[in-house]
C-alpha cells in the first residue's frame, strides 16, 4: 500500500515500479479526471511508451504486449468479465484505493479476479470512515491472509449494538480500538510518508478558520429550521419546509448557513460577501472557492466568473492552469481528487463536509512539493450553527488518523524491508 502524503509523487512511484515489469501489459484503474494525469506521467518517464486510455473492454481482447492501460473504475466494473480474461498484467495499480473500502461493490469484486504479478493500493487518505477501510486493499494485496472482514474489524473496530431490521446487531462507530496495534499491523504492507521529510523545504500550509456572522434574513431563516419539530412546517413568509428527519434537517440548516440562495431564498450569504470582499481586496490572489453543494459552486462560478468543476462536468479547467481565469469553484468531492493545482495561492471553504478525507484532500490541491510560494486555506463557518458540528467532526476524524499514521512511521523504522523501500 503506497500511502504517502498528497503531493508527493504517489503516481510517479507507480510508474517507477511499472517499468520494471517489462514485457508485460500494466493496468491503471482510477477515476474519470484522473486518467490524463496517469498518462503524461507515464509519457513523461516513457516516451516510447504506448498508453492506452479504455472507456470499454470488450469480449475477446487480448493484452499481450509492453504497453500501459489505463480505465475508469465504472470500466472495471462493467466490463469486469472481459478484464479478467484480457491479459496476464505485470503491475495493477489502484488510485484511490479507499474507494474500494466495500467489499460488495462491483469494483471490489472485479479487481479479484484480474491476474497479476505486482498489485499496489495507491491512496493518500487510506481512512475514510474507520480502520475497516484498511481491510479491502489487505484482502485484495494479501487474499490468503486476510480472509475475513469480521476478525479485523473485532481486531480493531469500537463497536455498538444497534438496532437492525434483522435483529440487534453490533456495528462499528468507525473509532480505532488501539491505534498502536492497527499501525503495527499494517506498517509492514505499507509505505507513508509526509511532506515534513520528504520536502522539508516546503513552506508549511497555513490554515485559518475565520468566524462570519450571518445576515439579517439569512439568521431569521436559519432560526426558525432550527426550531421546527414537527416534520411539516410554513415559515413566516408562507414558505413549505419539509424535514422527514434529523438528517434533512442538519442539511438543511447547512444550506442555510451556507447560502440561502441554493434554496431559492431571498437574502445574501454572509460568507459570500466575506469572499466578494476578500477577493476584492487581493486582486492579484489566486483562488479555488469551494462549496458542499452543487449549486452553490454554480451560482459562485457565475458570480466570480471562474472556471468549474463538479461533479461530470469541468469548464475553464485548462484556462485556469494557464493563468487567463483568475479563480477556479467546485465542488468538495469533484476537487477532493485527483486535481494537482499548485497555481493556485489559496483554497477558500464556504462550507465544510462532514467527510474529514475529502476534507483533507481537498485542502491540499495546491500545496504541492514544486511549490515555494506561501499557500493558505480559508475556512468560514458561522459560530453557534451547524457549522460548529460538522468542524468538530472532522477534527476528531483527523486527530485518530494523524496517530495512527504516526506509529506507523514509528513501527516502519524498525522494518528493514521497509526502510530499504523509504530509502529507495
Amino acid at each position: 500500500m503506497l500511502l504517502d502524503d498528497r503531493g508527493l509523487g504517489k503516481t510517479l512511484c507507480c510508474v517507477e515500479i511499472g517499468k520494471s515489469a517489462v514485457g508485460f501489459p500494466k493496468l491503471v484503474i482510477c477515476n474519470k479526471t484522473a486518467r490524463a494525469q496517469w498518462k503524461d506521467e507515464i509519457l513523461d518517464q516513457c516516451p516510447d511508451a504506448e498508453v492506452l486510455i479504455l472507456d470499454k473492454i470488450s469480449k475477446g481482447s487480448r493484452f499481450q504486449r509492453d504497453c500501459w492501460i489505463i480505465i475508469h473504475y465504472w470500466v472495471a466494473s462493467a466490463f469486469k468479465k472481459y478484464l479478467s480474461e484480457s491479459a496476464l498484467y505485470g503491475a495493477v495499480f489502484i488510485d484511490e484505493a479507499h474507494r474500494i473500502k466495500n467489499r460488495q461493490t462491483d469494483i471490489s469484486k472485479s479487481i479479484h479476479k484480474i491476474e497479476s504479478l505486482r498489485k499496489v493500493a495507491v491512496s493518500g487518505t487510506p481512512i475514510e470512515h474507520g480502520p475497516r477501510d484498511f481491510w479491502s486493499s489487505l484482502n485484495w494485496l494479501y487474499p490468503n491472509q486476510y480472509r475475513s472482514l469480521w476478525d479485523f474489524v473485532k481486531k480493531h473496530c469500537e463497536l455498538k449494538k444497534q438496532w437492525t431490521p434483522n435483529g440487534i446487531k453490533n456495528v462499528t462507530t468507525g473509532r480505532c480500538i488501539d491505534p498502536a496495534r492497527l499501525a503495527r499491523e499494517i506498517a509492514p504492507f505499507s509505505i507513508r510518508r509526509m511532506k515534513s521529510e520528504v520536502a522539508p523545504w516546503l513552506p508549511p500550509k497555513r490554515i485559518f478558520r475565520i468566524p462570519v456572522e450571518m445576515e439579517s434574513n439569512q439568521r431569521k431563516l436559519y432560526d426558525f429550521i432550527d426550531s421546527v419539530e414537527d416534520i411539516e412546517a410554513v415559515d413566516d413568509d408562507g414558505e413549505y419546509h419539509y424535514l422527514p428527519n434529523q438528517m434533512a434537517k442538519l442539511t438543511r440548516l447547512h444550506q442555510i448557513a451556507s447560502n440561502p440562495a441554493i434554496l431559492n431564498r431571498n437574502g445574501e450569504s454572509a460568507k459570500l460577501l466575506w469572499v466578494d470582499d476578500y477577493l476584492r481586496d487581493n486582486p492579484n490572489t489566486r483562488c479555488i472557492i469551494v462549496s458542499r453543494y452543487k449549486s452553490n459552486a454554480n451560482m459562485m462560478a457565475h458570480r466570480y466568473n471562474a472556471a468549474i468543476v463538479v461533479g461530470g462536468h469541468e469548464e475553464g479547467l485548462d484556462e485556469f492552469k494557464s493563468g487567463s481565469v483568475k479563480h477556479l469553484v467546485g465542488t468538495i468531492a469533484a476537487l477532493g481528487e485527483s486535481h494537482s493545482l499548485p497555481m493556485a495561492d489559496c483554497v477558500i471553504c464556504v462550507d465544510q463536509d462532514y467527510n474529514s478525507i475529502l476534507m483533507d484532500q481537498v485542502i491540499d490541491r495546491h500545496h504541492r512539493t514544486n511549490t515555494t510560494a506561501q499557500k493558505d486555506v480559508i475556512m468560514l463557518f458561522i459560530p453557534g450553527t451547524v457549522d460548529d458540528l460538522v468542524l468538530k467532526c472532522i477534527d476528531e476524524k483527523l486527530s485518530e488518523n494523524e496517530l495512527i499514521y504516526e506509529f506507523m512511521k514509528g513501527y516502519q523504522k524498525q522494518i528493514p524491508q521497509t526502510k530499504l523501500a523509504l530509502d529507495k
